[in-house]
């Protein structure tokens, strides 16, 4: 049965579809030793033979972790002088792995690790709608102003407003604590977002991924995602995009 290239290299774990396809742009893959560009290619997995950066690809394992990312550790799979790597956390993973999105590396909270690129395009790509929510603590309390702001919307970099839902505001002796959703969580959203308020943002953490909570993992604990956790989040992205593909027609 024939394939989409880049779906298939995101199957064996090689990267996202998005990187797959910017892999695929580049000229780093080849099949039946043809170099492959154009998006939308397509092979038949059985008889032809792939081979991304000189390394044939194959099928692998696929492997589904969730992990509390403790402040202080970057979610790159590039090495730094400076700070440890999510992916040196796990070392149990059987398989190549990378973080499934990004928390600063101030934050800390829920994060998943795979090497299904499937599973990192639906948690990741806003279509799929996937909620993200943090727990956020500011350094000053929310006035009324403040909340009709968050409510109509915020600029941020000039051309993108953010809107997040929000769930609680608790007040603390020193500021408050708040509780949001975001769909997308762009580079350091939440910061910029209450930056715009004149609020500092003293921690922050994701609760959750969906219906995945953060629960009882402490920072630095991790453990493997149950099936029936990965099965729901793969049918609540299904039926959000074929809603949203109704709205468009």
């Amino acid at each position: 049965m024939k394939q989409r290239l880049h779906k298939f290299l995101a199957q064996c774990g090689v990267a996202s579809r998005r990187r797959c396809e910017q892999l695929i742009i580049e000229g780093k893959v080849t099949v039946n030793g043809e170099v492959l560009t154009r998006i939308g290619s397509t092979i038949d997995p059985k008889h032809d033979k792939v081979v991304c950066f000189g390394k044939s690809v194959e099928p692998v394992s696929l492997e589904y972790w969730a992990l509390h990312k403790p402040q202080g550790v970057i979610c790159s799979c590039k090495k730094s002088g400076k700070y440890r790597r999510i992916i040196d956390i796990i070392s149990t993973a059987e398989s190549r792995i990378y973080p499934v999105g990004r928390l600063d590396v101030e934050s800390e909270g829920l994060i998943f690790l795979t090497n299904d690129g499937s599973f990192c395009n639906i948690i990741t790509h806003p279509r799929y709608n996937i909620f993200k929510a943090y727990d956020v603590w500011l350094d000053a309390v929310l006035s009324r102003d403040d909340m009709r702001l968050l409510q109509a919307g915020i600029h941020i970099d000039s051309s993108y407003i953010a809107r997040p839902d929000i769930l609680k505001v608790v007040p603390l002796e020193a500021g408050c604590m708040v509780s949001l959703r975001l769909n997308e969580g762009r580079n350091r959203e939440i910061r910029k977002l209450f930056a715009e308020l004149n609020k500092k943002v003293i921690r922050l953490c994701r609760t959750s991924i969906g219906p995945v909570q953060l629960g009882s993992l402490s920072a630095g604990q991790f453990r493997k995602l149950e099936q029936k956790e990965i099965s729901l989040l793969f049918k609540i992205a299904s039926k959000l995009q074929t809603l949203g593909d109704s709205n468009v027609q």
